[in-house]
C-alpha cells in the first residue's frame, strides 16, 4: 500500500459512501442512479487509501503529473453523470409533452360532455313545459 491521503480525506470519502447508501436505503437516490454514485465513493475512499493507485493510473492517461489525473478522471466522470442526467431530462420532457396533451384532450371531452348535459338538461325542461 502506498502514501495514504490525510485522515480528514479519508472520512470525509467513508462519510461520502456512508451518504449514498442512506440516501438509497430512505428512498431519496433511486437504485439505478446509485450504482454509479456507490462505485465514485468506492474510487474516491480507494484513492484516499492508497495515492500509489493514482500513479499506476496516470501514466496510462498520459498525464506527467499525478494528481492531474484525479481531476482528469474527475472530470470524465462528471460529463458521465451530466449526460446521463441529460438523457433523464429529455425523456421526461417528451412525457411531460405527452401528458399535458392527454389532459388537454380530456378537458375537451369534460367540456364536451358538460355542454350536451346542459342542452340535454335544457332539452328536458322544454319538454316539460
Amino acid at each position: 500500500m502506498g502514501k495514504i491521503a490525510s485522515p480528514l480525506v479519508v472520512v470525509l470519502a467513508a462519510a461520502f459512501l456512508v451518504l449514498v447508501i442512506a440516501l438509497v436505503r430512505a428512498r431519496k437516490l433511486k437504485e439505478e442512479y446509485s450504482v454509479i454514485w456507490v462505485v465514485a465513493a468506492i474510487l474516491v475512499l480507494a484513492v484516499a487509501l492508497s495515492w500509489r493507485l493514482v500513479e499506476l493510473v496516470a501514466p496510462y492517461l498520459g498525464v506527467v503529473y499525478t494528481p492531474s489525473a484525479v481531476f482528469y478522471l474527475a472530470i470524465i466522470f462528471l460529463l458521465g453523470v451530466n449526460l446521463a442526467l441529460s438523457v433523464q431530462v429529455s425523456r421526461l420532457e417528451r412525457d411531460r409533452i405527452r401528458t399535458a396533451q392527454a389532459v388537454a384532450l380530456l378537458e375537451a371531452e369534460v367540456h364536451d360532455l358538460r355542454a350536451r348535459i346542459s342542452r340535454g338538461v335544457a332539452d328536458a325542461t322544454d319538454e316539460d313545459a
